[in-house]
């Protein structure tokens, strides 16, 4: 599965997650990393609540409430919740004179939804004990902190954010997981470090700008934002080391060097974006990261870099981050201040630039909801224009964990929908497919396995079988037949031998014998000894007169295959493509690394990719459908 890291805002990345969610579901891994500097409106109001010792809770709130409305559609657990009326809860906003008034408000809407029975009497508790803690004292008086907020426009999530920070050791990252937990989301929301700061910024002209939310709106073409700070509650400029003070140490460093993929999303730069940027450690943790990394340009110019083109934006971003092996993702109908150009190029800031329609209409703000799939197809470029695929089937097309039997029957239902030319080569035996074609068939509803899948080859890919329109596969022929296994009795007595010498309790009816090319034995549930097996049985075969030209191998989870040396998948491949263009032929597998895939990178001359589960799979299956589309 891909591991997507967002660097985010509060709201810039909207769009992103929900081109995610749209396209790709649960087949990618997604996680947004935030800063919570802010001290604007409630979200200020609300750390004075509690001295100032709590950071702002708004950018974890709104990324959570995302999160809330795209994880509602893909999991089934939260789809008997009353969604609405819990989004509508959080999301609520009012008006109060005072903290008196803003009580009565906050509790009037937690007995709407206690008299509705829409949430369980623990989270209604827990509802019960966040306003308690943000109005009242050990002894139910009003909190003396409050007298002098202002409550107007305040965010009812802010006070159960700040509320659970404050109970938690002033810990908003701690809160966040306690939030993510009362909505019933994964909690893929990180603050870059849990350090209580305050983010002010200064002008050309020296101006300092304390409040965030008059960053946010600051617009002045004739005294531009130069820079941020980063200060204590007692005005010290501070800049935190990444993951400073977190719950959970050295979180984002291995979210940044687990990525497969990292993207800067669009957004307010000084106030959301930059101050996540300056942080220490963080330009040498992207730039040891393997990758593959996008920055994203808004559609028009935010108001805190207002009157900034695309290319000194970038230039400013790359001066707390190196950007040269970054993409830069425009869109080509922006704003002209934010438009991908010749001197951008020319700059050399970004290793290359992309171009597409990420709006719905000129001059609109916001991306829509195509912006991932431009990513993924730039992602997976080299494989776009292939017209011939192989596959391997275990755990590329088909997983063997139950729980991953959706994921696993969407990839043959993608190969199906958009006709893919497609063979595979495993090797298993066709019982697997016949298994696997079973479910299919009964899962949808349908009679036939995909026909576009032409060939089913197995046991090793060295057995043909053509993939008949009712599934039941029909033997054709072995490809390879001087790899046929002769002495088939002899060899599985050598094995039983072999075994009694480690105490290894083998049978004859762990042995099955794969289209006269292979000879299997499963199950073997423990790995040490299978490997121990493994190590033994070729010691022996070379050592041996009659069975030096075999090998053996260890496969899959429970599997020991033993074949003829030079019988290999490349040879299989090199066969299939041996009347094809090998420029237009891709081989896709889940163990080109180290496994019975890697012959195909050592011996034929076709593209190939890794895949690192069928998860894997479905992500290049689907980018490469909709570049058809």
């Amino acid at each position: 599965m891909k591991n997507i890291l967002i660097f985010s805002g509060g709201t810039g990345s909207i769009a992103l997650q929900n081109s995610i969610a749209k396209h790709y579901g649960d087949s990618v891994n997604v996680d947004i990393i935030i800063s919570a500097y802010d001290n604007g409106k409630s979200t200020g109001e609300c750390r004075k609540a509690f001295n100032s010792n709590i950071l702002g809770p708004s950018d974890l709130r709104k990324n959570h409430l995302t999160q809330f409305k795209i994880q509602k559609q893909s999991n089934n657990s939260l789809r008997n919740l009353p969604f609405e009326t819990i989004l509508d809860f959080f999301e609520y906003r009012f008006d109060a004179k005072d903290y008196i008034d803003a009580y009565d408000i906050v509790n009037c809407r937690v007995n709407s939804i206690r008299s509705s029975r829409v949430i369980s009497d623990d989270n209604m508790k827990m509802l019960q004990t966040l306003i308690h803690n943000f109005f009242l004292d050990d002894n139910g008086e009003f909190r003396s902190e409050l007298k002098h907020l202002n409550f107007n426009d305040f965010s009812i999530s802010n006070i159960l954010y700040s509320s659970c920070a404050a109970m938690n050791n002033n810990s908003l990252a701690a809160a966040g997981k306690i939030m993510a937990d009362f909505l019933g989301i994964k909690d893929n929301v990180h603050l870059i470090s849990d350090t209580n700061l305050y983010l002010y910024a200064v002008t050309d002209n020296n101006y300092l700008i304390t409040d965030e939310s008059e960053i946010v709106d600051w617009s002045r073409c004739d005294d531009k934002i130069k820079e941020v700070k980063l200060l204590t509650k007692y005005g010290k400029e501070y800049i935190p080391v990444v993951d400073e003070d977190l719950p959970t140490p050295n979180k984002c460093e291995n979210l940044i060097k687990n990525a497969d993929i990292i993207i800067f999303s669009s957004g307010t730069q000084w106030s959301s974006l930059i101050p996540t940027y300056m942080h220490k450690n963080f330009k040498k943790y992207i730039k040891e990261s393997k990758a593959a990394k996008y920055i994203i340009m808004n559609n028009v110019p935010d108001k805190d870099m207002f009157g900034v083109d695309a290319e000194k934006l970038l230039k400013i971003v790359n001066q707390y981050v190196d950007l040269s092996d970054f993409v830069g993702v425009f869109n080509y109908i922006a704003q002209d201040d934010m438009l991908l150009t010749p001197s951008i190029i020319e700059s050399k800031i970004l290793k290359t630039c992309i171009a597409a329609n990420l709006s719905d209409n000129i001059g609109d703000k916001k991306h829509n909801d195509s912006i991932f799939k431009v990513i993924m197809m730039d992602y997976y470029e080299k494989y776009l224009n292939k017209e011939y695929f192989i596959f391997d089937f275990d755990d590329t097309l088909w997983s063997r964990n139950l729980n991953d039997e959706t994921i696993s029957i969407n990839n043959l239902k993608l190969i199906d929908e958009y006709g893919f030319n497609c063979d595979i080569v495993s090797g298993n035996s066709i019982n697997k497919f016949k298994d696997a074609a079973y479910i299919y068939k009964h899962k949808l509803n349908v009679d036939r396995f995909p026909s576009c899948l032409n060939n089913v080859m197995c046991n090793g890919g060295n057995s043909i079988y053509t993939n008949e329109n009712n599934a039941s596969f029909k033997f054709v022929k072995n490809i390879l037949p001087e790899f046929n296994i002769s002495n088939m009795l002899e060899l599985i007595q050598f094995c039983i031998d072999v075994s009694q010498d480690l105490l290894i309790d083998i049978d004859i009816s762990m042995f099955e014998n794969r289209g006269n090319c292979i000879l299997s034995i499963r199950p073997i549930k423990d790995n040490n000894i299978r490997q121990d097996f493994v190590k033994l049985l070729n010691e022996r075969f070379e050592s041996s007169e009659i069975f030096n030209s075999y090998v053996a191998y260890a496969n899959g989870r429970t599997t020991i295959d033993i074949m003829q040396k030079s019988y290999t998948k490349g040879k299989i491949v090199n066969y299939i493509i041996s009347e094809k263009d090998p420029n237009k032929c891709l081989y896709i597998g889940d163990e080109i690394v180290n496994g019975n895939d890697s012959s195909v990178k050592n011996e034929t001359t076709i593209d190939y990719v890794h895949v690192n589960d069928v998860y894997d799979t479905f992500t290049l299956l689907k980018t490469i459908s909709l570049y058809v589309k």
